[in-house]
Parts: C-alpha cells; structure tokens; sequence
C-alpha cells in the first residue's frame, strides 16, 4: 500500500513529532523508490550525507544523489559548497535535479527546517510548484519530512495532504479546506438561549420602526435651508467655566 502511494504523483508529506519519529519511514519510501528505477535526489539540512548512504543498499546508491546542506549551511568552509536558502527554490532545485529520463522523486528532509528560515507563502508556491514537475519521460514525486511539533496550527493546516478513501483512492486535499467544510455544515444557531431569527411578523415590525434621532425629511428641510442673516455662534457655559472677561486666560496653568 505503501508504494501505491509514493507512485501518486504531488506531494507526500510525512509528518512526524519527537515522541514518533518518521525518519525510517522517509527512508523506506526513498529505498521503495530506487528499487523502481526512479533516480531519487535529496535535499538534506538535518542529518550527514552518510546516514542516507547507511540506509539504502549499496546496489541502489548509484541512482541516489545527495544535495549537502548539512555540512556546511553558512559556506564558512571554502573548500566545498553547501546548499544555501537561495538554492531552495523552484528554478534552484530545478536545476540541480536537471531532466532525468525518467521519473524522478524529490525529498525535502527537511520541511521544518525550510519553513523555519522561509515565509509560508513561500514554502507553499514551492511545493506546489515542485509537486506538479514532470520529467522527461515520466512524473516527479516530491516527499517531505515535516516535525508537527516544530510548528503552529496554522503552518500544519496550510500543507496539502493525501487522504485515503473508503475505497483505497488517493485525494490530495488541503486541512484548511476541510475545515471550511466542516464548518459551513455547522449552523451556530444550534442550541442557543436566545433566538437569532426573526419571523416575518418580527421582521415587518423591525422595518416599520423609526430609528431614535432619525430625522424626517421636513425636519432636515428645515435645517438645511440657508438663513439669510449673519451666523452666530452661541456658547452656553459649564457651572464649572471659571469666565474672566478682563482675564480669559485665568483658568490656565502658565
């Protein structure tokens, strides 16, 4: 069942936490992958190149390529080059997967680590960019590692997801889509004290009701005429106005 779901093409996104690692089952789709053939290329922030290498049988290794970003993520060392935030991008990766014959599956390994140095627009534009690549003779299958435990709610809801059927089908489909779902079929009137709905008896009245300060159109006739005398300005004072003719400033604090 496993392989059925790594032949989908899009995105396979596991998601694991520090109580349930999803590293082995990373490698088992990875080892999955060779053995079909497919040329297999691995973007790698978290672990050596060498973990890979223990992990997948040495017959499989020549169709593995292991793009180093564990090593050397700041290029302090110049004697080699480690990939950078700049190589992760959709014409970045592009390149340096180039154009098998072939199917070909991409690893993220891992999200978390992109995601925590990359707006989520971002990350989200490059998997979908990524998951929909074709190769020269067959599709992509982009796999990434993704630690729920590193990230807020709304990161996680924000990732595409494959669900399974009741039949076995394969859906791609988003968290925050089913949660719109989901609550549009709720009716938030449902068990209320009060009443949020008005009966058409209710309604008619409501309509029919002058609203307080609501001027009638003779009573803004009458304000809005232009007077024909000279505008005044009458001021009625506070009991508290402390009014000085000969002094108008008294009551200031200078």
């Amino acid at each position: 069942m496993l392989g059925e779901v790594l032949r989908a093409p899009g995105l396979l996104l596991l998601i694991d936490s520090a109580f349930l690692t999803g590293r082995r089952v990373l490698y088992s789709f990875i080892v999955a992958a060779l053995r079909r053939a497919e040329r297999v290329h691995v973007f790698g922030f978290e672990v050596p190149e060498e973990e890979y290498w223990a992990a997948v049988p040495l017959e499989l290794s020549s169709s593995l390529t292991f793009h180093d970003g564990f090593s050397n993520p700041l290029n302090w060392e110049k004697s080699f080059h480690s990939l950078t935030l700049r190589d992760i991008s959709v014409q970045g990766i592009r390149e340096q997967v180039g154009n098998p014959a072939g199917p070909v599956t991409i690893v993220l390994d891992s999200l978390s680590w992109i995601l925590a140095r990359c707006p989520l627009f971002y990350v989200c534009h490059l998997l979908q960019e990524l998951s929909g690549q074709q190769s020269e003779q067959g599709d992509a299958h982009l796999v990434a590692l993704l630690h729920a435990d590193l990230h807020d709610p709304g990161e996680l809801r924000s990732v595409e997801q494959f669900m399974v059927s009741d039949d076995l089908s394969l859906e791609m489909t988003s968290q925050m889509d089913k949660e719109r779902e989901d609550n549009a079929s709720v009716d938030p009137t449902v068990n209320l004290t009060f009443n949020l709905r008005l009966s058409e008896t209710e309604r008619k009245c409501k309509e029919s009701l002058a609203l307080p300060y609501t001027f009638t159109d003779s009573k803004k006739t009458s304000l809005l005429r232009a007077s024909s005398g000279s505008a005044k300005i009458f001021y009625d004072p506070e009991p508290i106005d402390d009014m000085d003719e000969d002094d108008p400033d008294d009551d200031l604090d200078v």
